[in-house]
């Protein structure tokens, strides 16, 4: 899987429970080799068990023309299998 949204997170946004330019928004990549993605069934960020690196709190965000943005995260280190070995 590349990227995708929880379903509970599209439905925060969509019902207002999480709020774009307010909350502490992060990103969390994971392992699927050690955490499996439940995507309609996880709703909370303890539900991901082994994050293999986690970002600051987004900065910058914006929302212009339907579109959600921030500056950009750096990972500068990420623990983990490489996928392909």
């Amino acid at each position: 899987m590349a990227n995708a949204l929880y379903d509970h997170g599209r439905e925060g946004f969509l019902d207002g429970s999480i709020d774009w330019d307010s909350d502490d928004i992060k990103m969390y990549l994971v392992d699927e080799g050690v955490d499996t993605i439940d995507l309609a069934n996880d709703s909370a960020n303890s539900a991901v068990t082994s994050p293999v690196a986690t970002s600051g709190n987004f900065g910058s965000k914006t929302v212009a023309a339907g579109v959600a943005d921030a500056a950009n995260v750096t990972f500068s280190s990420v623990t983990g299998a490489h996928p392909n070995r």
